[in-house]
């Protein structure tokens, strides 16, 4: 829950995506990363990294930081 914004992480068969919408956006680890950031497949600018209890989501060139997970 991204205050204005909420997205959805979650699997759907055996992959782990981020549904924006009516949009699904295949997620994998970033090997670059140090910490629990997962970027889009098919667009590395599409991410989601989490911190603690909180996250910050990117999509379509904007950012949402301070995103509360729900559980």
């Amino acid at each position: 829950d991204c205050r204005i914004r909420r997205f959805v992480v979650g699997m759907d068969g055996d992959r782990l995506v981020l549904r924006d919408g009516d949009h699904l956006h295949a997620l994998q680890p970033d090997a670059g990363a140090p910490d629990q950031r997962y970027v889009a497949v098919e667009d590395p600018t599409i991410f989601v990294q989490v911190q603690g209890t909180t996250a910050e989501v990117a999509v379509r060139g904007a950012r949402y930081a301070g995103c509360s997970l729900l559980r």
